[in-house]
């Protein structure tokens, strides 16, 4: 996969801590800034952030590149603001799975507007991810993880997404629905994450994901439904607040398990 890396200057904590909204702008180009010299298939392209030796890096951003079409990107990243701080020199890693050009444009963007209450302090990485097949749940242990005693606000933040085929469970990971399943501390708490538009033949075409920034009239199969994504969309973080459901100050566990939901 291409990979591009920036080591750049983050501002400081004391400006991070009154920072209430975090977003990242993206622009791919095609060779001439011409469409008709994109790549006619979807790409997997994500963004990380590492410690300047290439140490330590955790995704932040995960987008889908359009069938021959340049994306434009705007992102909300707000929940990995505590993977900047205290601030200074970080690493970026830029990584796609294949683009006619290594030219990309990518911004930072801060906003200070209101008041910055329970904004991200610290995190933790749980699990990474595997190929979806009839062993996939082998793959991910109970983890167990702390929470400070003086921590506000609590949230489990994630990215998932199904692509390509002949993975055994369905032979559909990127047209076929799975659900996703989180157990906190034993049962006191759980929720889950489904994809029911994988597999429609129109979903991605639809007006709300045009609005939400599915770029029209793309060529091929762009208007299929996938499993969490469509072609040419960014990928929203998954976000569900668990701050009722954690110990404060104690041991957590947290369990995940995937199944497969034929059609």
């Amino acid at each position: 996969s291409p990979t591009l890396t920036q080591n750049i200057d983050i501002p400081e904590n004391n400006f991070l801590s009154g920072v209430t909204k975090l977003e990242v702008d993206a622009f791919l180009s095609c060779d001439g800034y011409n469409d008709e010299n994109c790549d006619d298939y979807d790409r997997t392209a994500r963004l990380f952030v590492c410690e300047t030796d290439g140490s330590s890096c955790s995704e932040i951003v995960r987008w889908i590149t359009p069938f021959d079409r340049q994306p434009w990107w705007r992102t909300d990243i707000t929940s990995f603001i505590s993977l900047l701080r205290p601030g200074g020199e970080k690493m970026f890693k830029f990584q796609i799975s294949g683009w006619p050009n290594n030219i990309v444009q990518i911004t930072l963007r801060f906003f200070q507007e209101g008041t910055p209450d329970n904004s991200p302090h610290e995190i933790y990485n749980l699990w990474s991810g595997d190929q979806f097949n009839e062993n996939y749940n082998d793959n991910f242990e109970p983890l167990v993880f702390e929470v400070p005693e003086n921590a506000q606000k609590v949230e489990f933040v994630s990215y998932i997404t199904g692509h390509g085929f002949a993975c055994n469970t369905g032979n559909c990971a990127e047209f076929c629905n799975q659900s996703h399943m989180y157990e906190i501390n034993g049962g006191v708490g759980e929720f889950s994450q489904a994809f029911p538009e994988a597999g429609a033949t129109t979903y991605c075409m639809e007006p709300d994901r045009i609005e939400a920034g599915v770029i029209p009239n793309q060529w091929g199969t762009w208007g299929y439904g996938r499993s969490g994504w469509c072609p040419g969309l960014d990928v929203d973080p998954f976000v569900q607040e668990i701050t009722e459901l954690v110990e404060f100050g104690e041991e957590n566990i947290i369990n995940y398990e995937a199944c497969w939901i034929p059609y």
